[in-house]
């Protein structure tokens, strides 16, 4: 059986290279060597310096066209200034005579003149509508709304606090009735302990029977009247007032709460 050998691979230029190196004198062999490998590091820094160059143009490429998009926006801005500056330079050059620029600079004075004075047109009417407002409050009727009750048992009986609450300080004028079938009375009829108020020798009046008293008083000052009506047992009381005082009904129950 024959025995064949396989032919040897292919040499390389490298290998070819590197073999007539390999002949040459050793002096020489290391000053090829040493050329080689210096031409390797050049290459490899100008490798390295023209990628530096790159990315700088890459980043000053960048830098002009976010400044052209400025310089566009900016150029627009221009343009739409302009647009609105035709009109008053139309009027300044058609009002007043001399170059342009005097001409919009009368106008601008002028339309600063007449800003002025309609501001002050503004303040005078707001002042106006102000004194109007006041006017028409001061003119207006009082009126006065029922606010909130409080019954306490005492030992002649029940006392019961009404409070009001008035859009102005005017006199306040109450009537305080009982059912003319009821047996109790209407023992006292007096603003609360403690109100600062100005009232008469005809203030209070209480009827014979006890079934109404009628009081008249004002606060000496803007505040809440506060008043008390005295009954002699548990009753309804009907209130009954001047300046749009709606009629109420208190109910005095046995269950009041104790008097401290």
């Amino acid at each position: 059986m024959s025995e064949f050998m396989a032919p040897p691979p292919p040499e390389s230029k490298w290998d070819r290279f590197w073999g007539h190196i390999k002949k040459i004198h050793p002096g020489v062999q290391a000053a090829i060597v040493a050329g080689v490998f210096s031409l390797i590091g050049i290459w490899f820094g100008y490798h390295l310096q023209s990628s530096g160059l790159e990315s700088k143009v890459s980043s000053l490429e960048e830098n002009v066209t976010k400044r052209e998009s400025v310089i566009r926006d900016k150029t627009a801005e221009i343009q739409r200034l302009e647009t609105l500056l035709t009109p008053f330079r139309t009027i300044a050059l058609e009002r007043y005579a001399g170059p342009e620029g005097e001409a919009l600079q009368q106008l601008a004075d002028q339309i600063g003149i007449l800003q002025n004075a309609d501001k002050k047109k503004s303040q005078e009417i707001n002042r106006l509508e102000t004194e109007l407002n006041k006017t028409k409050f001061l003119a207006e009727p009082c009126k006065i709304s029922f606010l909130s009750k409080a019954i306490k048992k005492e030992d002649k009986g029940y006392r019961v606090t009404l409070r009001f609450k008035p859009t102005k300080n005017e006199r306040l004028g109450l009537l305080a009735a009982l059912p003319v079938n009821s047996t109790e009375r209407i023992l006292d009829f007096w603003p609360t302990k403690g109100s600062t108020f100005k009232s008469g020798p005809d203030s209070k009046k209480i009827g014979e029977n006890g079934k109404s008293a009628r009081l008249m008083y004002s606060l000496l000052g803007f505040g809440y009247p506060s008043v008390d009506v005295v009954v002699s047992g548990p009753v309804a009381i009907q209130i009954q007032g001047d300046n749009g005082l709606e009629t109420f009904e208190v109910e005095v129950k046995k269950n009041a709460e104790p008097e401290n």
